[in-house]
């Protein structure tokens, strides 16, 4: 299991409901593999927005209240999300900054699970991140002038963070607005 250490005191949202003490990133994705194996109907909801390998949940460690995404999918494309995972490791000095931090994988396969998503897609695997932002809404008719200046303000950051995944050696090659999350920062630009 490939696992990124880095950015630990960002693992995810720290509203604490039960336990008194945040956890380590280790300790975090022990729990988390727990919980996967003991339920997927508690703290794992889907969010509706599936790509073309891959849906998105929201996922809780319930005994802390932590929040993450999981970005999940069915046993044919694990190769792509495990190509993912590889990818973000490259990307390091982004995370918790322009991307979403990678938190670690969790394989259901070992602990015989599997999440029924739609008819005929049982999900196995799951790559897990910080919360990355809301998504950038497609550009619309602006009836505003200041809603031209906002569009172009996030498509120029967009253009900006491809630059510099680009310059640490990795082609971005599925650049659509549902692959871009605005963040305080892109909101800031």
């Amino acid at each position: 299991m490939k696992v990124h250490h880095r950015h630990r005191h960002r693992l995810v949202n720290r509203t604490v409901r039960t336990a008194p003490r945040p956890v380590d990133h280790a300790t975090w994705l022990r729990l988390v593999h727990e919980q996967l194996g003991q339920t997927l109907d508690e703290g794992v909801v889907p969010l509706g927005k599936e790509g073309a390998r891959s849906a998105i949940f929201k996922a809780t460690l319930l005994q802390y209240g932590y929040t993450f995404v999981a970005k999940a999918t069915v046993e044919e494309f694990i190769v792509d999300l495990e190509h993912e995972a590889d990818i973000y490791q490259t990307l390091e000095r982004l995370q918790g900054v322009d991307i979403p931090v990678f938190l670690g994988t969790a394989d259901l396969r070992p602990m015989s699970r599997t999440y029924f998503y739609a008819p005929g897609v049982r999900i196995v695997y799951m790559l897990l991140f910080s919360w990355g932002g809301n998504t950038i809404p497609r550009p619309v008719a602006a009836t505003m002038p200041e809603q031209d200046v906002v569009n172009q303000a996030e498509e120029q950051a967009v253009v900006d963070l491809i630059t510099r995944i680009h310059a640490l050696g990795v082609l971005h090659g599925d650049v659509r607005h549902e692959n871009f999350f605005k963040t305080p920062r892109l909101a800031a630009s």
